[in-house]
């Protein structure tokens, strides 16, 4: 979705992204149809000084909060990468409980079932709103299956079943956020 508004407003379709991220990171990118970029995404996570990647006008850059803790080095060199007209994405996934929106980033991402126990969800914050129909979107309604299975799997697992009752359907559910990513709405 932030792509898709990024896009949307102008932005040209290069996205940055730390070496270090996870699939459907720049899947999501690859859909939207950025080109990809790497940096090195270790560099600056502990406050330390940094040599930023160096996005020209119009391109994205995406910083992760790794492992909990903000990314001070990239939340400071958001500030001059924003203000040369870069797109910034704070991907928040990791530090879900740190701050979530940096002064000078325009999107940040966070995903409740990496901290709660719940079945889906995430969050998307934007500094202006999204207005998605604009954008020729919507958002798809949950996935029935993937959330059953889910619940079914916490279930079991809280029963203390045996894990090949439960892992199976874990497994599973995760192998259905690979590849095509479809942005759906939160379920009951």
């Amino acid at each position: 979705l932030a792509a898709a508004a990024i896009r949307h407003r102008g932005g040209r379709p290069r996205v940055w992204l730390p070496a270090f991220a996870c699939a459907s990171v720049w899947q999501a990118f690859l859909q939207a149809g950025f080109e990809l970029k790497y940096y090195d995404g270790s560099a600056g996570l502990m406050g330390e000084e940094i040599s930023p990647p160096q996005p020209e006008a119009g391109d994205t850059l995406l910083f992760i909060h790794y492992f909990g803790h903000p990314n001070e080095g990239m939340l400071k060199a958001s500030r001059e990468l924003h203000a040369a007209g870069v797109w910034i994405i704070e991907d928040s996934v990791q530090a879900s409980l740190a701050p979530l929106l940096g002064d000078y980033s325009d999107f940040a991402v966070t995903s409740y079932r990496k901290f709660l126990p719940v079945i889906d969800g995430a969050v998307l914050i934007s500094r202006s709103p999204l207005d998605l129909p604009s954008m020729g979107l919507r958002l798809q309604p949950p996935d029935e299956s993937f959330v059953s299975a889910r619940m079914v799997a916490k279930i079991l697992r809280g029963a203390n079943a045996a894990a090949s009752e439960f892992l199976e359907l874990l497994d599973r559910t995760e192998g259905s956020l690979e590849g095509t990513i479809t942005p759906r709405e939160t379920s009951w």
